[in-house]
């Protein structure tokens, strides 16, 4: 049975890695240069600027999973709860981070930031719903 709230959220984790993981790589991390990076106990600019795209592509990755994850379970929804319930908790926490996390406000005027929430949404209620 189809169910559109998880087909919708899955397109949505499916526009993230493009955005997220071509454009805004492009926009953000490909453009720092390690020199202008403070170092760490891990190392110098170079291992921070390491660590940065590191976690940048790994949350891609994340998104990777819930998209694929979502879209099967919207075309067939008859699997476990589980995936969903668990993509749907870490999108929320990410979410809540996102929120009250320190630093500028415009980070609230991000566009991904309703993105995440609808498709957070979607899947948590997506859950409840069934098939359509």
């Amino acid at each position: 049975m189809t169910n559109w709230m998880y087909l919708t959220a899955g397109l949505l984790a499916g526009g993230g890695v493009v955005f997220h993981g071509v454009y805004g790589y492009v926009q953000v991390p490909a453009k720092l240069d390690a020199d202008d990076l403070p170092s760490s106990v891990f190392g110098d600019g170079a291992q921070t600027l390491w660590m940065l795209r590191l976690c940048w592509h790994s949350f891609t990755a994340v998104l990777v999973v819930a998209a694929v994850t979502l879209i099967h379970l919207g075309l067939d929804d008859t699997g476990s709860a589980g995936a969903p319930a668990t993509i749907g908790a870490v999108m929320a926490v990410i979410v809540v981070a996102w929120v009250v996390a320190g630093g500028s406000r415009r980070r609230l005027l991000h566009p991904g930031l309703p993105i995440v929430i609808v498709a957070t949404v979607l899947t948590l209620a997506g859950m409840q719903a069934g098939p359509a």
